[in-house]
């Protein structure tokens, strides 16, 4: 086991694209039917799931400090009245912008990933489990994934978390680093200006993949839709969306 949360949720990852490759032999002994086929697949996308919303936590992770700012001895009497020393930890602490920037990468190969890399089912399963739609379960848990990832809450906390470590800019970097990843704009590209529509979409991968990016487009839209509708937002989060 490793002494690392994040590791350990990474290595899970891995662990789920290495069954993949042979699960029918993994789960269908001599004799048994091919319905096992699809119990394992559920379970090994659950699994996926389950390690990519524990990532999503590290992503804008906060902890915060349950030591007191100060003791009091009892010699001070009443501590209400004595003056708290501040030579504890901080109350409010932020992930490391590395650690952070790992788990990331980690969610983010799970969603761009077509049918048969990483840790999703191999296209060619799907004749094993007739009258099931693998696309369409891939589909459900990549969505689970992006609204954990981009909801509002998460993106108001990478932007805490980024002015906490001083990386003013963290929201933003993760915005481009995740519509490269899911919809496929090259990297190197300033703005979506230098890229003709035809290079968009050629670069967007196969058929498989629209569903995730529609859902992405879909989720940042109602961000903006919810920020912006918030009474007294200040709309910071809303106007780097629309930036991006």
């Amino acid at each position: 086991l490793s002494g690392s949360p994040l590791d350990w949720y990474l290595d899970r990852l891995q662990l789920v694209a290495e069954t993949q490759q042979d699960l029918v032999s993994r789960a269908v002994r001599p004799g048994e039917g091919f319905s096992r086929v699809w119990d394992g697949e559920l379970r090994l996308l659950m699994t996926a799931v389950s390690s990519c919303r524990n990532l999503v936590r590290f992503v804008g992770g906060m902890s915060m400090s349950k030591r007191h700012a100060h003791k009091c001895p009892i010699q001070d009497g009443d501590c209400l009245t004595s003056k708290p020393k501040f030579d504890g930890p901080p109350p409010l602490s932020a992930v490391s912008a590395k650690d952070q920037l790992r788990a990331l990468t980690g969610v983010l190969a799970f969603l761009s990933a077509k049918l048969g890399d990483g840790a999703l089912p191999d296209p060619k399963l799907q004749e094993y489990v007739i009258g099931r739609d693998m696309k369409r379960l891939v589909d459900r848990a990549k969505k689970i994934v992006l609204d954990e990832l981009f909801g509002m809450g998460r993106l108001n906390n990478i932007m805490l978390s980024g002015r906490l470590l001083g990386m003013q800019d963290l929201l933003s970097d993760m915005l481009e680093q995740a519509s490269e990843a899911i919809l496929g704009v090259p990297k190197g590209t300033d703005s979506i200006e230098d890229v003709s529509i035809e290079g968009v979409l050629h670069a967007t991968s196969t058929p498989d993949a629209w569903h995730t990016q529609l859902e992405y487009l879909a989720r940042l839209a109602e961000d903006v839709r919810l920020e912006i509708g918030s009474w007294g937002a200040d709309h910071s989060v809303a106007a780097l969306l629309l930036a991006e």
